[in-house]
């Protein structure tokens, strides 16, 4: 695949996820420098979605390899 960013749209992700549980299972993909919760506007809570920004683009093809893990009892989709 040819990315032009190093960020990726994960989802189905656990509603009680957090920052750093994501962080953590995506680091075997390479160094992640940010991660942001999708959130609704109105009442705060998470939408299910999340962005993830890695140091460096050979990290996304590994990233896509987890779409359909299980993250948190749920199949996540990147």
């Amino acid at each position: 695949m040819i990315f032009t960013s190093n960020r990726i749209l994960t989802c189905q992700v656990h509603f009680g996820a957090t920052k750093e549980a994501l962080s953590l299972y995506f680091a075997k993909c390479g160094v992640v420098e940010n991660v942001v919760i999708l959130t609704d506007k109105v009442t705060g809570r998470p939408r299910g979605s999340s962005y993830i920004t890695f140091a460096g683009k050979e990290s996304l093809d590994k990233a896509v390899t987890l779409c359909g893990a299980t993250f948190v009892s749920r199949i996540v989709k990147v």
